[in-house]
């Protein structure tokens, strides 16, 4: 039985349609939907792509995502690698508050990114050092280990960073940022003297607390060198150390 011409162009929209690639930035949604939303709380659909910028959360401009604020919906995977960092226009991020687990991905393909917002999550491994034209960083209540990316100096507009309630090593970074307004670095396992500059000078010694290995002018903790032994020469000097 032959098709009627009518019926069989019907049918090749049907099919053309069907094969039709997603929007670049509806195929990275979908690809963080996949490994994060374990509960199905989101409302990313294959069948709804070509209306990506209508799904919760997603703002567009010009039919590009531009910010993307999923906060509170308890999402439960991992931000999973080329992801979310395949959305080139993006400027704002927020994920804060969901049961989110695993590192926090390479974000070097946010170049247009100026505040993200991660905090009360789950997050272990490093603080990522793609971080380039951000103004905020909020990593607050993670589980995130390492030291603080020395990148964060290069940060020329910074002005929010929270990096509290971590597990962070090392040293604080000398950061002096005339833009910096807004920083707190303390419940983490930070060690050695707080570089005394005019942007870190501006805060109190509770954006440093708890962090038992830190000393220095800012805190009012004196520091030390330890005596040379085991017959170095009397003038060695060695690392300065807090007073316990």
């Amino acid at each position: 039985m032959k098709l009627k011409p009518l019926l069989l162009i019907l049918l090749s929209l049907a099919l053309s349609s069907s094969s039709a690639p997603l929007p670049n930035d509806a195929a990275a949604l979908l690809h963080f939907k996949s490994k994060a939303d374990l509960r199905n709380q989101l409302n990313f659909s294959p069948k709804s792509s070509s209306a990506f910028c209508k799904w919760k959360g997603v703002e567009c401009s010009d039919s590009r995502a531009i910010r993307l604020i999923v906060e509170d919906v308890q999402l439960g995977g991992v931000f999973a690698p080329n992801s979310l960092s395949q959305l080139a226009e993006l400027r704002l991020l927020s994920l804060q508050n969901n049961p989110l687990t695993g590192p926090i991905p390479d974000l070097s393909g946010l170049v247009n990114l100026k505040a993200i917002f991660l905090n009360r999550n789950y997050f272990s491994g490093a603080v990522p050092p793609s971080l380039y034209r951000l103004k905020t960083v909020d990593l607050f209540y993670n589980m995130l280990a390492g030291s603080i990316p020395a990148s964060l100096n290069g940060l020329d507009r910074l002005y929010y960073l929270r990096l509290d309630f971590n597990r962070l090593n090392g040293s604080v970074p000398p950061l002096n940022q005339s833009s910096l307004q807004i920083f707190n670095v303390s419940h983490n396992e930070l060690t050695g003297a707080i570089p005394v500059t005019p942007a870190l000078s501006r805060f109190n010694s509770s954006s440093f607390s708890l962090n038992s290995g830190l000393c220095g002018e800012i805190i009012k903790k004196e520091c030390r060198s330890d005596r040379p032994f085991f017959g170095s020469p009397a003038n060695a000097t060695a690392a300065p150390q807090c007073v316990v």
